[in-house]
């Protein structure tokens, strides 16, 4: 009779630690899906589409700005003129500024 009760709690203790192993290897798969899915995905890559020669005109950084701010706007930052305009502006800003740089232990602008 004693052997028959330590053998059903042997196997109670068994199916106990089965249970528990598979409640943890189960969270562990679910951990792992969801990792999967915060995991970022790169897009297919097509060899056969060609890449354009021309560069799209953008707004200017302060239309946006305005934009994102929910402010108001005129349209002609958004027109060709207006990208375009923007556009040449940007190249003489760059152009023209200054900065500091070391060459052979001389600060020169």
């Amino acid at each position: 009779m004693e052997a028959l009760l330590a053998e059903e709690a042997e196997e109670v203790c068994v199916a106990q630690e089965q249970a528990a192993q598979w409640l943890i290897d189960n969270e562990a798969e679910r951990e792992h899906a969801e990792l999967e899915k915060k995991k970022p995905k790169m897009n297919d890559f097509d060899d056969k589409t060609k890449v354009r020669n021309i560069i799209i005109p953008r707004p200017s950084q302060y239309a946006i700005l305005k934009l994102k701010n929910f402010e108001f706007i005129e349209l002609w930052y958004f027109s060709p003129e207006g990208c375009r305009d923007m556009a040449k502006s940007s190249s003489f800003t760059m152009e023209d500024t200054f900065s500091i740089a070391k060459v052979d232990n001389i600060l020169t602008m």
